[in-house]
């Protein structure tokens, strides 16, 4: 009895931290949405869930916090740098005009101010890791390509084309249009012919309009 007594207890102040936390979190800086919530708690990766499943990363309170607020308000610096790669903007003001900077400063967090103030450096970093990538999927493709092995370049170009690489959209267009370990689809051919063309590809150009 007293085993089960103890664990109503706990149950009960354990909603009740979660109450005033709640409303803590309301009064600061009203309404707030899922993506919030996890910011401030410092969840990275419920935070990336969440926009790969259409949050919007810039959502705003109704007093204008983003998520980006909170994570610097609360110094989670691993969300922060998580919430600025997937395109938080860190100039953004809430309805007093502070940014998530100044809240970072205001509270002492050296390495989310840090963050924040190097945002720039980390996007950088992030595109030139990127481009580093596409660059070893563009060579394995051409590769395997070249050699005919066009099962293993299919899935290659495609993420190429995707990621709009010229060269991918252009091969993924002449694929559909000769069948290469891929039915025969003239309308999704010139749409990546148009695409590539659009982008600069003379050849691309050509087969578009060339394709009845």
């Amino acid at each position: 009895m007293k085993t089960i007594k103890k664990m109503k207890n706990h149950a009960k102040k354990t909603l009740q931290i979660a109450a005033l936390s709640a409303t803590m979190l309301f009064s600061v800086n009203g309404f707030a949405g899922p993506i919030h919530d996890a910011a401030i708690s410092g969840n990275t990766a419920e935070v990336l869930r969440l926009i790969q499943a259409g949050a919007d990363v810039n959502a705003q309170s109704n007093d204008g916090w983003t998520p980006l607020h909170f994570a610097a308000w609360k110094g989670k610096t691993e969300t922060t740098i998580a919430l600025i790669k997937a395109g938080a903007d860190v100039n953004v003001q809430n309805k007093w005009g502070k940014t998530p900077l100044d809240y970072a400063k205001k509270k002492g967090h050296t390495e989310t101010a840090y963050a924040i103030e190097n945002s720039r450096e980390i996007l950088h970093k992030q595109a030139d890791a990127q481009a580093a990538e596409i660059a070893e999927i563009l060579l394995n493709a051409q590769i395997a390509y070249k050699v005919g092995n066009y099962e293993a370049a299919l899935p290659l170009i495609k993420q190429l084309a995707k990621e709009g690489d010229i060269w991918g959209m252009t091969q993924l267009g002449e694929m559909f249009e000769t069948g290469k370990v891929v039915a025969v689809n003239a309308k999704l051919a010139k749409q990546w012919y148009k695409k590539a063309g659009d982008k600069g590809s003379v050849f691309a150009k050509e087969r578009y309009y060339s394709m009845p």
